[in-house]
């Protein structure tokens, strides 16, 4: 442990910070290219245990750069990310998200506003469930305006959510509120964007599932269900967490504005250090196969990436469901079917918490042998 790099906390008024210093490479989330070598510092709070990386203004500019520059547009994949439980139960995350928010939206002709809404592609799975409503996007990069869908329902809006032409039933932060530096004036604007009775959807990864996520160096900011709750409790809303149902390793929830209640004494535990020892589990877990084998990783994403780090050559390929991944080259490496694998193959599962079910799914579905990590 480390004296506090943070002056105080940049969601509530605590000054009690720790930081420690992670002995990872951290990773870009767009293209999950090397962003920064160890060591790594991460900061996290007492009072509402929000995560954060070092927010001094080189790095933050760093950042913000990445979001508004036109590379933006090609490393971040526009396709339809395709999630689930098995290539027999595949859908978008789109459509489940707008089937999940249809039972807290008004019947008919609502007013939504999606902050970080890239091409729009959840405002047009809006457009097939509700006839008139009025479908907004916010997003900070400029090139994003010739993907966004056209029409009279569809409007976009660039560089500050001032512009925004609200009052909206339903604001949602999807994958989006982690790259927003200013948390207290971005509460600020929802409380001023919403209707009376508005809700706030918010969808962000949880550390505390999938701890690999922390080393994902262009956020700002990491949550668990129970930070994300206190940080909206210090700002003046309730938090209410979602099922996660396809959405194992993300927080899902609905902010509104009102009486707080218990949530501002909401004291986050031992996530944070229970993540860094899970992250040094499995890179000890790894260290120690045999090294003479070769091996396989499951997924496209900053957990299969973590492993292919710390094994290097001796992962060979990587493992995918999804159908439009297997065929691609990932990080120099080809990613095929999980049905073309073989008796002698070793296929790491390196999904946090729910590597293990999925290990037993794989074992019934596929041949070869599988390691949950």
């Amino acid at each position: 442990m480390t004296p506090p790099m943070e002056p105080s906390c940049p969601a509530c008024p605590s000054g009690d910070i720790t930081t420690v210093s992670l002995d990872y490479t951290f990773f870009g989330g767009r293209d999950l290219r090397p962003l920064r070598a160890p060591p790594n510092p991460l900061s996290r709070c007492a009072r509402c245990g929000l995560v954060f990386g070092g927010l001094d203004p080189k790095r933050v500019s760093a950042i913000e750069a990445i979001f508004t520059s036109p590379g933006y547009l090609k490393t971040r994949v526009a396709k339809l990310q395709v999630i689930g439980n098995g290539p027999g139960h595949l859908a978008t995350r789109q459509f489940l998200q707008a089937d999940l928010l249809m039972a807290v939206l008004p019947d008919r002709r609502p007013a939504i506003l999606e902050i970080g809404c890239f091409d729009g592609s959840l405002l047009r799975e809006f457009e097939t469930r509700f006839e008139g409503a009025k479908l907004h996007g916010f997003d900070v990069n400029r090139g994003l305006e010739d993907l966004f869908p056209k029409g009279p329902n569809f409007q976009f809006f660039l560089g500050d959510l001032d512009a925004c032409d609200g009052p909206y039933d339903l604001i949602v932060l999807s994958h989006s509120i982690q790259y927003i530096r200013d948390i207290p004036s971005l509460m600020t604007k929802l409380k001023g964007l919403l209707k009376p009775g508005g809700i706030v959807f918010v969808q962000v990864p949880d550390y505390s599932e999938n701890p690999y996520s922390l080393l994902l160096g262009d956020k700002f900011y990491h949550y668990t269900e129970a930070s994300l709750a206190a940080v909206f409790a210090e700002a003046g809303f309730t938090f209410e967490p979602m099922e996660r149902g396809r959405f194992p390793r993300d927080v899902l929830g609905l902010a509104r504005l009102g009486e707080t209640g218990g949530q501002k004494n909401i004291r986050p535990g031992n996530e944070f250090k229970d993540a860094l020892e899970r992250l040094k589990c499995a890179r000890e877990k790894l260290t120690e196969l045999p090294p003479n084998r070769s091996f396989g990783v499951l997924g496209t994403h900053i957990g299969a990436v973590f492993v292919d780090s710390v094994l290097g050559s001796k992962i060979v390929f990587f493992a995918d469901e999804n159908p439009e991944n297997q065929g691609m080259v990932f990080h120099g490496k080809a990613v095929v079917r999980p049905r073309s694998l073989v008796d002698d193959d070793t296929l790491i599962i390196p999904f946090g918490k729910t590597a293990h079910p999925i290990c037993r799914r794989f074992e019934k579905d596929y041949r070869g042998k599988f390691i949950a990590l």
